[in-house]
């Protein structure tokens, strides 16, 4: 037949045979002339030097296997080797000479190929990268662990990815490890700088609202202790956290509603240092920047030492390290003719962790000082900011007065926590993992109730006149008093309750042998203060009676009250030949903000404490140009400073100045001072 008004299909079969038969993409009408080139739909780079590129349509094999019809910007140029897939027509593999750069972005130029129909595609051009992803490149960077009770975000468990790099990542076939169950990811991929929210697929529509989202069938954290581990295509191990509830760092939000964040994902080697909970108010911030976040880096430094035998010392980072930086013996030297280990072992398992076998062993009863090289690296190749000398010995048992209570804080501020600061008053090293802290509850008619708390769980060496400051939040002490030795900070928990107004603090060993005792009360601070909370109470001398009250003033108010890990602001020295002196230096300054002589100091030394001083600036007319101190209680020394300006807020001329210094103490002594500068000026 040449034409006909119906089109059909014949089918004989036989029973058998009835459910067999398959027809699809029948047409019938006017013949199809094909007259649209072909388009170039993507490019995928396959290795560092192979690209696939799809078409719309199946492609004619001479053009699409012509080398000169494509190019690659940047040095690229033309593949050398250009193939149509017979299996698939619309694919052409090309292969080049050159290798991409890992992260690079290309652009390829493609024209002159023509589908079978002999239609020339229209010149294009399209953007490529060869990428694999490295360690850190995407991290795990919020975790919401503990999403109940609910503070405003859904109640799903999650996890927020982020890629830091400047490509698009495709996570297809990469692998979430959560504990010991592994997660296959289907197509999926993050922006350049962007953020990935990762929960059960139950929480899609809710969570997705936050941003890109990917949803496995089941999907559960543990509240706390659980490993994360992430992993590309290939099997690299790209993100990993082991998280825990200390890492709040808040025991409010510790108990669910709120996710951990991560600090700055710069600080991939911290732990739990770079991670704290969220301070946005719906308790996260899932798809975007963290509400801690926070450009700080945290650089590696030791955290702990640990003598573990005559000859063998382990060190603890506060980072994972790079394990072939921390083993390199010359990192580490020791006086004394010990000089460097000759063997430092690593642990993958432990990257924090090094341990130095020494050839001569140590000396009982010696202090030896270690010189750690600051070129010893973290996981991420960054230096220690300077070298690190640590004091040690082998330890040995303290008796009574060996170490002293130094400084009491019973009342702290609002929001704050007390603290007990020791001193090595001793020739002796001693181990505080071995001493313990105690209190006296006193609760009439019942008989007194003394509990003691261990000082440290791990070995700490106190070396002779030494500091360590003992309390339940380093961090919080820190944060409320000026330290310049934050590093003698030890977290002490649980800790004793001392109560506000009175009680006792006794320093012990574990055999029960009282080294120091120290009665308190509120009536020993310095009478003339306006109120005592966040104020300590500080030793004068280590060598007078502990429970001499004459030995215990308050902290200063121009050191903030307190002292802890350093010196005393009331310590003295027993000289009887001691005497009271008022300096002023330099007696010529330039307060020009020139680094040299901006400021003039009125520094005093006082034999005892107790002292209220008055300082008032005068020109050579006697005229009253700065109120500088007006009735400080004062340390036994220190310094008060001026800067050239008055009391009306303007810079005082060129001249002679003077300073009338008053002070009084609480018998009624007064003393008068009158010191002179001069306030000079560049020609």
């Amino acid at each position: 037949y040449t034409s006909t008004a119906f089109i059909g299909v014949y089918a004989k079969y036989t029973v058998s045979n009835s459910t067999k038969f398959y027809f699809d993409n029948i047409y019938a009408g006017d013949i199809i002339v094909d007259n649209d080139p072909p388009v170039l739909l993507s490019v995928l780079a396959e290795t560092d030097s192979t690209l696939m590129l799809v078409f719309n349509e199946a492609l004619e094999a001479e053009s699409a296997g012509n080398t000169n019809n494509y190019t690659v910007d940047q040095g690229i140029e033309n593949p050398v080797n250009a193939a149509l897939d017979e299996g698939n027509p619309v694919q052409v593999v090309l292969h080049f000479s050159g290798k991409f750069e890992n992260g690079q972005n290309y652009t390829i130029s493609v024209s002159g190929v023509r589908d079978l129909a002999g239609n020339v595609m229209l010149p294009q051009q399209m953007d490529f990268s060869w990428f694999v992803a490295s360690p850190s490149d995407v991290v795990i960077n919020e975790i919401m662990a503990d999403p109940s009770p609910q503070v405003g975000l859904p109640n799903y468990e999650y996890i927020e990815l982020y890629n830091q790099t400047d490509v698009t990542v495709s996570m297809d076939n990469w692998v979430l490890t959560i504990g010991s169950g592994d997660k296959l990811f289907g197509h999926v991929s993050i922006a350049p700088n962007g953020y990935l929210i990762v929960a059960k697929e139950d929480a899609e529509q809710d969570l997705s609202a936050y941003g890109p989202f990917y949803g496995f069938s089941s999907f559960s954290l543990t509240n706390s202790g659980q490993i994360l581990e992430l992993r590309n295509d290939r099997g690299d191990l790209i993100s990993a956290v082991t998280y825990s509830d200390n890492w709040y760092k808040d025991p409010d939000k510790e108990d669910g509603g709120w996710s951990l964040e991560q600090i700055n994902p710069e600080n991939i080697c911290s732990g739990g240092d770079n991670w704290q909970a969220a301070e946005e108010p719906k308790g996260g911030t899932p798809g975007t920047q963290n509400s801690v976040y926070s450009d700080l880096i945290l650089y590696p430094e030791v955290a702990h030492f640990e003598l573990f035998a005559n000859n063998i010392v382990h060190l603890y980072y506060n980072q994972a390290m790079n394990p072939e930086s921390m083993a390199e013996t010359t990192a580490y030297t020791v006086n004394k003719d010990i000089g460097n280990p000759s063997a430092v072992y690593t642990n993958t398992d432990q990257p924090d962790f090094a341990e130095l076998y020494f050839t001569r062993a140590f000396q009982p009863g010696t202090v030896y000082e270690m010189m750690i090289s600051s070129s010893v690296k973290n996981c991420r190749d960054m230096e220690m900011l300077h070298d690190t000398l640590i004091a040690f010995g082998l330890a040995e048992t303290a008796d009574t007065g060996d170490v002293v209570i130094n400084e009491l804080l019973f009342n702290p501020w609002t929001n704050g926590v007390d603290y007990v600061e020791i001193y090595n008053r001793s020739l002796k090293i001693i181990d505080l993992s071995v001493l313990q802290l105690g209190t006296v509850k006193y609760s009439p008619p019942n008989p007194p109730d003394t509990s003691f708390y261990p000082i440290i769980h791990q070995q700490t060496i106190l070396v002779p006149g030494a500091y360590a400051l003992l309390t339940s939040s380093p961090a919080t002490v820190e944060k409320q008093y000026v330290t310049s030795d934050p590093n003698v900070f030890l977290k002490t928990d649980p800790f004793p309750a001392y109560n506000n107004d009175e009680g006792t603090a006794i320093l012990s060993t574990y055999t029960g042998e009282i080294l120091d005792l120290f009665t308190y009360s509120e009536d020993m601070h310095y009478p003339l203060l306006n109120y005592v909370d966040g104020v300590s109470l500080e030793r004068i001398n280590f060598e007078s009676p502990t429970d001499n009250r004459n030995n215990w003033h308050s902290a200063a108010e121009s050191v903030g009250f307190g002292t802890p890990g350093v010196r005393n602001s009331q310590f003295t020295e027993s000289s009887p030949d001691a005497e009271d002196q008022i300096m002023v230096e330099p007696e010529i300054f330039s307060p020009d903000n020139d680094g040299y002589n901006d400021v003039v100091s009125i520094k005093y030394t006082f034999e005892q404490p107790g002292y209220n001083m008055t300082v008032d600036v005068y020109d050579a007319h006697g005229r009253l140009v700065r109120k500088l101190v007006n009735n400080e209680y004062l340390g036994t020394s220190g310094a008060v400073n001026w800067d050239g300006i008055q009391d009306d807020n303007t810079k005082a001329p060129v001249g002679i100045y003077v300073f009338y210094v008053q002070i009084f103490d609480l018998s009624g002594n007064v003393k008068h001072y009158k010191k002179t500068c001069v306030l000079a000026a560049k020609l």
